[in-house]
């Protein structure tokens, strides 16, 4: 089986990062009051300051990155070709 990902998105924090991907499946729980079924949405957790390359390396994908850390950042800029 393949999942097709149309989004990554990454979340930093102070402990480990938070990946959420979604997909070209449709969500099998649609609350009533969305007007539109939802993609399908998978989420774990990484190592902390591992997500985006795991999604560049790995999924093939950047990111979109949210950094709510209260330490100093690394810097996730994209790479350079």
């Amino acid at each position: 089986m393949q999942i097709e990902i149309i989004k990554a998105a990454v979340l930093l924090t102070d402990g480990c990062d938070k990946v959420s991907l979604s997909t070209k499946f449709p969500c099998p729980f649609v609350p009533e009051f969305l007007p539109s079924q939802p993609p399908l949405r998978l989420d774990f957790d990484t190592t902390k300051d591992t997500a985006v390359e795991y999604c560049r390396q790995y999924l093939g994908i950047e990111p979109e990155v949210k950094d709510v850390r209260t330490t100093s950042p690394k810097h996730f800029g994209k790479k350079e070709v």
